[in-house]
């Protein structure tokens, strides 16, 4: 894997840290001053701070460059007080990994890049040891080693980061969080490295496991991006169905899927329609509209 083809696939890990989080909204920065108010009178109160850094992560996934420095800092100094809380190694961790997607952005050099990534692996090897089975740090892990693969060209370091997204899953099935994390990959991987029957498996398991109305304008978009597996398994009749479901809902998405499906009808749509729509649909803004 190419250094190339990695800032392609860093551009997801903002939006995929955002729904691998456990925070109930992604407006918690609206909360900063509250709650640095709070957390500078209780800096021994480990679930204040972790509300802190969760605020400055949130904050930090619209590009502010400072409130990704004070998320790290933030959560780094908790989990050094507190080796045992997962939570806050978690939160570190998916921090590291959104730092990763956003030095890539603004054109960070490789060396830069591929450290944020190797702290990311680092915050969740602390979180792994004291809770092995912790999935979404297990598979959050793995998708950090695919990273520092690509800029290591290393395939046995890349082998080693699908195999622990793969027994992410295997944990809990019905844990979508680890399948967020290697749907999302494998979509972005290069074409010979793709895992299409996995995708699929991913990406359908995802849809059924998100509540109806939780957010309808990611779930259009999660229909065009199985549709679009499907199409690259020349299973056309399903892809079909997933654009068609895609067009029905009142979201943006829906006027892709309909440029799909009028594209079926002529052979297409062609293979670098379907990564430029990736790569555009990598980005907060499209799933959360900001």
């Amino acid at each position: 894997m190419n250094v190339k083809f990695v800032k392609l696939i860093l551009i997801v890990i903002a939006l995929v840290a955002v729904l691998c989080a456990r925070g109930n909204s992604a407006r918690q920065y609206d909360k900063i001053q509250d709650l640095e108010a709070k957390a500078a009178g209780q800096p021994a109160n480990a679930e204040l701070q972790t509300q802190l850094g969760r605020a400055y992560f949130y904050k930090a996934r619209l590009g502010d460059a400072q409130a990704m420095d004070k998320a790290t800092g933030t959560l780094e100094r908790l989990a050094a007080a507190s080796p045992a809380n997962s939570e806050a190694g978690r939160w570190l961790g998916i921090s590291y990994l959104l730092k990763v997607s956003l030095l890539s952005r603004s054109g960070a050099g490789p060396t830069e890049v591929m450290g944020a990534a190797e702290r990311a692996a680092a915050s969740f090897d602390r979180v792994l040891e004291h809770s092995p089975n912790d999935a979404l740090a297990l598979g959050s892990h793995g998708f950090a080693l695919t990273v520092s693969a690509g800029f290591k060209r290393s395939p046995d370091l890349f082998g080693r980061g699908i195999a622990e997204m793969n027994r992410a899953v295997s944990i809990d099935p019905l844990d979508i969080k680890p399948r967020l994390l290697r749907g999302f990959a494998l979509i972005n991987f290069p074409p010979p490295l793709r895992d299409l029957k996995t995708a699929k498996e991913d990406l359908t398991a995802i849809l059924k496991g998100v509540a109806a109305g939780y957010n309808d304008r990611a779930e259009a978009v999660l229909h065009v991006f199985l549709g679009d597996v499907y199409l690259e398994a020349k299973e056309t009749g399903s892809a079909k169905a997933e654009y068609e479901a895609a067009a029905r809902m009142q979201q943006p998405a829906a006027e892709v899927a309909r440029s799909r499906l009028v594209a079926l009808e002529h052979g297409g749509p062609k293979p670098d329609e379907i990564q430029r729509y990736r790569e555009m649909a990598n980005n907060c803004t499209v799933c959360h509209g900001r």
